[in-house]
């Protein structure tokens, strides 16, 4: 895991733009962005591993691959927060874990 931090405009996502170039061909670079006041932050990684993810792959998960996709669509009601990191949580590692059972994978999560 890479945190990377600094003043605004010093060129994060400019880096990070560069690092997902240099990696295409090696390995899945899966990119998420997070807004302030987000419905739940953790959604920044959830779309991109669930769009990765083939059909087969979904079915693998079973029962994580509900609690991620009901994390995304509109409308849906959000489970208790603590429940959210819990449950939420788990499925996004175990998708991760299926999705890398094929590629290598980078996952880049930029604040905007």
């Amino acid at each position: 895991m890479l945190l990377l931090r600094g003043e605004a405009g010093i060129g994060k996502t400019r880096f990070l733009g560069e690092a997902t170039h240099s990696l295409a061909g090696v390995a899945t670079v899966l990119r998420g962005a997070c807004a302030a006041g987000s419905r739940a932050p953790i959604a920044a990684i959830v779309e991109p591993v669930l769009a990765a993810l083939s059909t087969e792959e979904r079915v693998a998960l079973g029962p994580s691959a509900i609690e991620l996709e009901r994390l995304v669509l509109p409308g849906e009601t959000l489970v208790d927060p603590a429940m959210l990191e819990v449950r939420v949580g788990r499925a996004a590692v175990d998708a991760v874990a299926q999705l890398s059972r094929r590629t290598h994978v980078v996952l880049i999560v930029d604040d905007v």
